[in-house]
């Protein structure tokens, strides 16, 4: 196991707000902005930085997004924003490092999906760099350094991504980057899966150097917009389905007014059913057995959802 030392870094400035920025892993150690549970971790011999370059063959840093961490659909990722807590630029006065998103395979960051050269002289690591993340007044996160994608890459298809950086190369030349983490007394649960270093192919948990920690590392994020009819329908209780002489729909929303039954060649049944507090009671005793639609309809007469129903 590697052995660390602490050193903490503070900062403060001015405030940035984004909505779709993925922050929940970090704004814990920010519950108290005057003092904040933030900073950096030396392994110790002189052998570089846990979030950042060192001697043990460290590739990138990075941190696991999923739906425990703000992913909630399809979309696209337009931007990561990193705190950047130290950099040394070494005897290349044109050092880089990059910033990127990289499949979830398995819980291994897989293919690149998108990067962003950053040159190390351009990260204003001085308080006067740091932009704070908001929501109301509430800080949830901080950075200095942001990547925005010229082809912002979609969500994969699983529903997660891994997002970080990608280390200059210390040995060789001298330069380093280390990426801002949170520190105690704030405990990040899920250090064994969602952040740490890696290289090629291999993930490197810092839970696994018994590191209950987390990066400052926030995508932002573009989700699909989820039509109204599409939430009315998904969250629409049809029963019993099939119906014998009485069919209810719990629409869980006043915002449905009436509601039509048609049969599937689209003529109106049963017309204007007045909807109670999100709930209709609708008589079928007068129809044949079959398929039908519901059309569930708003204040201004619109239909604003439909799906299918079956009579007995």
């Amino acid at each position: 196991m590697k052995k660390f030392l602490l050193s903490l870094f503070v900062a403060s400035s001015a405030v940035v707000s984004a909505q779709t920025t993925l922050t929940s892993h970090f704004e814990g150690a920010l519950i108290n902005p005057a003092d904040p549970a933030v900073g950096t971790f030396s392994w110790t011999g002189g052998d570089g930085y846990v979030s950042g370059s060192n001697n043990f063959g460290d590739e990138g840093i990075v941190q696991l997004f999923d739906n425990n961490y703000g992913v909630s659909g399809e979309g696209v990722i337009n931007s990561v924003k990193v705190h950047i807590a130290h950099k040394d630029q070494g005897v290349n006065p044109t050092g880089t490092f990059s910033i990127g998103v990289w499949e979830n395979n398995a819980g291994v960051p897989g293919a690149l999906l998108a990067s962003e050269v950053i040159t190390i002289v351009s990260v204003d690591t001085t308080q006067s760099g740091v932009n704070l993340i908001t929501e109301g007044t509430t800080l949830k996160g901080l950075y200095n350094v942001e990547a925005t994608f010229i082809n912002p890459p979609s969500i994969p298809a699983n529903g997660s991504f891994f997002a970080g950086v990608l280390l200059p190369t210390t040995i060789a030349n001298g330069d380093t980057i280390v990426v801002l983490t949170t520190t105690p007394p704030y405990v990040f649960m899920d250090s064994t899966t969602h952040a740490g270093a890696f290289a090629g192919t291999d993930f490197f948990s810092y839970g696994e150097s018994e590191m209950s920690i987390s990066n400052a590392i926030f995508p932002t994020v573009t989700f699909n917009a989820v039509s109204v009819s599409t939430v009315i329908k998904d969250q629409a209780k049809v029963f019993p389905n099939p119906a014998n002489d009485v069919l209810n729909i719990d629409f869980g929303t006043e915002e449905v007014k009436e509601v039509n039954i048609t049969n599937l060649n689209g003529q109106v049944v049963i017309q204007n059913k007045v909807v109670n507090n999100g709930i209709a009671k609708l008589d079928l005793s007068g129809l044949n057995s079959g398929l039908y639609l519901y059309q569930a309809i708003d204040t201004n007469g619109k239909v604003i959802a439909t799906d299918k129903f079956s009579k007995k």
